[in-house]
């Protein structure tokens, strides 16, 4: 009896057992000029971090997305869609000092932090290991995934073998000082047996995919290929400024459709002891089969794209606000998808406590 009054109390008294709790509430609306297709949605998401014991974290982070407007998009699984879905849900323990072991459904960014990597989560198993040295720190991470469409559930009529995902990601973290820290990432990915599924959703977002029958897809070419991802970070008394680059290739795809590549700049001025004031403009070209598009990064439009992001940012303590106008054009004209315009208001809130 005494055992399970512990275990409540540590239930109802999550903060003092180690428990982090984020918020971000999101209003986009979309404007596509060919499709005629434009609406507006609401995305929520939350995070929350608890540390079970000193080796063990668990990590949940649901989110819903809501909207309204006129649905004419050919891409059946659009940012306009009513969803309901889980960034991660994960277990994480601490084997060694150096190396830690995730399962669950893991958040893709993490494990693949570039162009490559989905903001959602995939049925996975992974291990970071980790060291450090001198001025710089070192961080390797592997994982073998299941790859899933949105939701956590890919339905067939045909028979199919599981997708896979292997990846390897290492980061490298370097502080020159406390005001100037960089890191340099190297991620190697290959996805094989994608699912019918997955190749009709991804000709929606610009990959090649032929049909093969009544009601059978499949990617014209393979993707297993190389990114690398260069951030840098000044933080200074009245200046801030955050730089950030990255660059794919699809080895298994021809030249001219295997590339992609995006830059970020973010400089700030503070203002007051609590508010920096940021600017932000982004950069962007990726090829029509340089990643698997229903898995990529949607921030930069998928795959078949060319556009830019431009915007500003208000950071305090706890809370940041950010407003982003974005504009993509299409790299080759299809049938499927279209240029457009977008909005995006973010309200993002880290480390709540109740």
């Amino acid at each position: 009896m005494k055992k399970l009054l512990v275990v409540a109390m540590a239930v109802l008294n999550p903060i003092a057992h180690g428990a982090s709790f984020d918020f971000d509430l999101s209003a986009f609306s979309l404007k596509e000029t060919a499709l005629l297709s434009r609406g507006t949605s609401t995305n929520i998401e939350t995070k929350l971090n608890y540390q079970v014991d000193e080796d063990l974290k668990i990590n949940f982070w649901p989110g819903a997305n809501f909207s309204s407007g006129q649905q004419a998009s050919r891409d059946q699984v659009n940012v306009l869609a009513n969803t309901i879905y889980v960034k991660e849900a994960s277990l994480e323990s601490k084997v060694f000092s150096f190396l830690n072991l995730k399962a669950g459904a893991l958040y893709q960014k993490e494990f693949l932090p570039g162009l490559s990597g989905q903001s959602k989560a995939f049925p996975s198993a992974g291990l970071k290991m980790n060291s450090s040295f001198l001025f710089s720190g070192f961080e390797f991470l592997i994982q073998a995934a299941v790859p899933t469409s949105t939701g956590l559930a890919t339905n067939s009529s045909e028979l199919q073998s599981n997708s896979t995902l292997f990846s390897a990601t290492a980061n490298l973290n370097i502080n020159f000082s406390d005001d100037l820290k960089s890191q340099l990432s190297y991620s190697h990915f290959s996805f094989n047996n994608l699912t019918s599924a997955s190749a009709l959703d991804s000709a929606y977002r610009g990959n090649s995919v032929s049909k093969q029958g009544a009601s059978i897809y499949s990617f014209v070419y393979g993707f297993q290929g190389d990114e690398l991802l260069i951030k840098a970070k000044y933080s200074g008394a009245s200046f801030d400024f955050n730089a950030k680059a990255g660059a794919i290739k699809n080895s298994l795809a021809p030249e001219q459709m295997n590339t992609g590549y995006f830059v970020s700049l973010e400089p700030g001025i503070r203002v007051g002891e609590k508010n920096l004031v940021r600017l932000i403009a982004s950069q962007y070209r990726v090829e029509s089969d340089a990643m698997v598009a229903v898995f990529s990064d949607s921030t930069f439009g998928r795959t078949n794209r060319t556009g830019t992001r431009v915007g500003v940012a208000l950071e305090k303590n706890k809370y940041s606000w950010q407003l982003i106008y974005g504009r993509s054009d299409l790299i080759v004209a299809n049938a499927f998808q279209s240029s457009d315009e977008s909005m995006v208001l973010d309200l993002s809130i880290k480390e709540i406590t109740f």
